[in-house]
C-alpha cells in the first residue's frame, strides 16, 4: 500500500502548479476502504486516459516532463489488482485529476 499512496501523491504533486493544492482522502468502514487522491493539476487530456495505465506509457504531459517513466500508474494498478482492487482516474485538462482506489477488507 506504501508504493501506491506514494506513486499517487508523486503524481499529484509533480503534476500540480506551483499554487495547486493535494488532497488525500482514505476511509475505511470495516467493509471496504478507499484511497482518494485529488489535485488542482495540469490535467490528463482524454486522448492519453485509456492508456495510463500501460507499463510504460507516458502521455504528454510525461513526455513534456522529460523524467517520467510510465511506470507509476502501472504500478498502481498492479498493486490494486492484486488485492482485488478498482481504480478509477477522473481528469480534466486544466483542472486536475482524481484518482480513487477501492478496497474491499477480507
Amino acid at each position: 500500500i506504501y508504493e501506491l499512496i506514494y506513486n499517487l501523491c508523486d503524481n499529484a504533486i509533480r503534476y500540480n502548479r506551483p499554487d495547486g493544492k493535494v488532497i488525500i482522502k482514505i476511509s475505511d468502514d470495516g467493509l471496504n476502504s478507499e484511497i482518494r487522491v485529488t489535485d488542482t493539476g495540469i490535467g490528463i487530456s482524454k486522448e492519453d486516459l485509456p492508456r495510463i495505465f500501460e507499463r510504460g506509457y507516458t502521455g504528454y504531459n510525461g513526455r513534456k516532463d522529460k523524467k517520467a517513466t510510465g511506470i507509476g500508474l502501472f504500478l498502481v494498478k498492479s498493486i490494486i489488482e492484486k488485492l482485488n482492487g478498482s481504480v478509477i482516474i477522473e481528469s480534466e485538462l486544466g483542472k486536475g485529476t482524481s484518482v480513487t482506489c477501492n478496497l474491499t477488507n477480507l
